[in-house]
């Protein structure tokens, strides 16, 4: 690891954006371990700019699922490329892709599953308002023993969160849609 570039092989948890798109995670209390084992690369050319790229499988149980995760994420803070002081203002944008073999026969989607996210925040003062839109392509559902060849649609989800806050006072607000098909 350096302060431009961090390289992680192994088990790692990572998260882009909100989480909606990809968040690998551990709550023992839960039971829950969804650490990807691969590669991750960070680069951060400048404190304006980080782009991460990863490859692999995540965990399930103790073991590893046989679909392979691609991810690549980009976080950029427009507030200090263009040198506003007085507001923050950020983008990024996510990819992950999903490819897992499956022993349906003449399966009506693809091995390959395509998602993307965009997202925007901003805040000034005590206001502040963030957005992420995510999209996956067509999909099989997985039922609970099985996957089904005739349910396979694509997914969309918006998260939009704003609100105020000063010492002792905050107004937020959340708006969420999520569309499957």
């Amino acid at each position: 690891k350096t302060e431009k570039v961090d390289v992680t092989a192994g088990y790692f948890y990572e998260q882009f954006g909100s989480g909606l798109l990809l968040r690998s995670w551990e709550d023992r209390s839960l039971g829950i371990n969804n650490a990807i084992r691969g590669g991750k690369i960070v680069l951060r050319p400048s404190e304006n700019l980080s782009f991460t790229g990863l490859y692999g499988n995540q965990r399930t149980g103790f073991d590893v699922a046989k679909g392979t995760i691609y991810g690549f994420n980009s976080d950029i803070n427009l507030s200090g490329i263009l040198k506003m002081e007085s507001s923050d203002v950020s983008v990024g944008f996510s990819y992950v892709g999903r490819d897992e073999k499956t022993t349906i026969e003449n399966p009506n989607f693809k091995e390959l599953t395509n998602s993307f996210a965009g997202r925007f925040n901003y805040s000034h003062d005590s206001f502040y308002i963030n957005s992420e839109y995510n999209y996956k392509a067509e999909d099989a559902i997985l039922y609970p023993i099985f996957i089904s060849n005739t349910f396979v649609k694509p997914g969309s989800a918006i998260l939009t969160n704003f609100g105020y806050s000063k010492k002792g006072k905050e107004i937020m607000a959340k708006l969420e849609n999520y569309k499957n098909g």
